[in-house]
């Protein structure tokens, strides 16, 4: 695949962050990166270059906290001037504040909150914030006000909230009025992975209970996606996984931060395929399963789709 048909730029801005999630898989990152931000000479070169090269589509997220970034108006208004379509993952906590949200929100045409449960209880279990709850309940009051902004909550599943999933689902689409829930299947990367045997959600039961929670996002007017979830265990919910995108985000170099940039064909995080997918109709569809949860709970769980 050239450069020239990945449609998607997603860019890593920041390395800070308010929360400090007990799953995040850019734990690891981040803490090498604190403090450091993509120059905003650099983004908008960025910019120009894959805007040429056909890309259509700016996605500001992964690492840390894109809303953080001190640039991150400017860098919208660049991709708005380039005719790019502005496509936000955030925890909400800026959207939460009236003037922010009102600056930020009419340059957006996408806006993915996260949702980790239907309480503040829950919720700030995993974001170890407090008063958090509260911010992206009004950060999505905010969004809801501009109906050009498709919303979307993101709610990170593992077993400290499964029990209640029916409920965020519900929370998402009513209370926040979102358009769409993504459930997202734990990543075995950062904070998460020395817990991971603790937290991760059998795959058995994502394919048992997806399909009714599919049903309850359709009869209240919205949708469910699920993320990193492999195909036969995700009860037909839409896939949330990115399409082929530019990948640009900051590393080290001998010590001094730079600017990285490749092509991501598929992002896989880790994923492989047992032996039985090969005969698997959605193979070729399907990114497969974390390698680490093979590791762990073997591939007993997967199922061939005929």
């Amino acid at each position: 695949m050239s450069d020239k048909t990945v449609r998607t730029i997603g860019m890593n801005t920041s390395y800070d962050c308010q929360q400090s999630c007990v799953f995040c898989s850019e734990s690891d990152a981040n803490a090498l990166l604190r403090g450091h931000f993509l120059p905003l000479k650099d983004a908008v070169r960025i910019l120009l270059t894959k805007r040429e090269l056909g890309a259509d589509r700016l996605m500001l997220g992964g690492g840390g906290e894109p809303t953080l970034h001190p640039d991150f108006v400017k860098i919208l208004q660049a991709a708005k001037r380039l005719g790019l379509k502005t496509w936000v993952v955030s925890n909400g906590q800026r959207f939460a504040e009236p003037s922010f949200a009102a600056q930020t929100l009419p340059l957006l045409d996408e806006l993915v909150l996260s949702l980790h449960g239907d309480t503040a209880k829950l919720h700030e279990s995993q974001t170890r914030r407090r008063g958090s709850f509260l911010k992206i309940v009004e950060a999505f009051r905010h969004a809801a006000e501009l109906p050009s902004v498709n919303r979307t909550a993101l709610a990170v599943v593992s077993r400290l909230n499964w029990e209640r999933v029916e409920q965020i689902v519900r929370f998402g689409l009513e209370r926040c009025r979102a358009q769409q829930v993504c459930l997202s299947n734990l990543a075995p990367e950062g904070r998460a992975q020395q817990a991971y045997k603790d937290l991760a959600v059998p795959l058995a039961a994502w394919r048992e209970r997806l399909p009714a929670l599919k049903s309850l996002a359709r009869s209240l007017g919205g949708s469910l996606a699920t993320q990193f979830v492999p195909l036969c265990c995700s009860g037909g919910a839409l896939d949330f996984d990115l399409p082929p995108f530019h990948c640009i985000y900051m590393i080290k170099i001998d010590g001094k931060p730079a600017v990285a940039d490749e092509t991501v064909l598929h992002d896989d995080r880790k994923r492989v395929k047992a032996p039985l997918c090969g005969d698997c109709r959605k193979n070729g569809a399907c990114a497969g399963v974390y390698e680490r949860y093979l590791e762990i709970f073997g591939a007993s769980e997967l199922a061939l789709m005929r």
